[in-house]
């Protein structure tokens, strides 16, 4: 049977709940802390289980020790792009701020809004919310994270690679004009 991770909107207390698929296409989830039907659902990786012994024992590694295989694949890939991909670099001049301002509103402003708060008219109906610029975590990425962001997307994500779209200079631009934006709504 399918196991779904879940959150209580109410105590705020994570669960792992084994459910069939027509239980979870009705969504009557109680929270086993509390008792609320006020859940969320998690998304996290897909993990099947079976009765039969064969494909059971092939598939516990990956269930019990999920950090130890995905992390050294992670890295493992993530050095594999670092050094086959073609990075930014610097630009010799330095960033228009007007022209990063025209690519934001024209290609981001629709997501991550007018402010950069990650409120835009499209931010309510997608999934993953869009980044606000002006969160902790967001201000404290380095020009090259959000570059590379912008370049090559986010997976699982609807931010999109922008790669043959815009120029690399227009990318840096927006990258100045985002920085622009989340200083003044300090």
């Amino acid at each position: 049977m399918p196991m779904y991770d879940y959150k209580c909107s109410d105590c705020g207390k994570e669960s792992l709940v084994v459910l069939t698929l027509k239980e979870h296409e009705l969504g009557e989830v109680s929270c086993p802390g509390c008792g609320s039907k006020r859940m969320k659902q998690l998304y996290t990786p897909f993990i099947a289980h079976t009765a039969k012994k064969s494909q059971e024992s092939f598939m516990r590694p990956f269930h019990h020790d999920v950090r130890s295989t995905i992390v050294p694949i992670s890295v493992v890939i993530g050095l594999t792009a670092m050094t086959c991909s073609s990075f930014l670099h610097a630009q010799d001049f330095p960033s228009d701020m007007a022209r990063g301002k025209a690519v934001y509103e024209r290609h981001c402003q629709r997501c991550h809004g007018p402010g950069g708060w990650g409120e835009g008219p499209e931010a309510a109906e997608l999934k993953v919310r869009p980044a606000n610029f002006h969160a902790f975590r967001s201000f404290l990425k380095s020009d090259e994270e959000l570059l590379r962001t912008i370049e090559h997307g986010v997976v699982f994500s609807p931010m999109h690679s922008w790669r043959g779209q815009l120029s690399d200079g227009e990318m840096q631009d927006v990258v100045a004009y985002i920085r622009l934006l989340s200083q003044q709504g300090r």
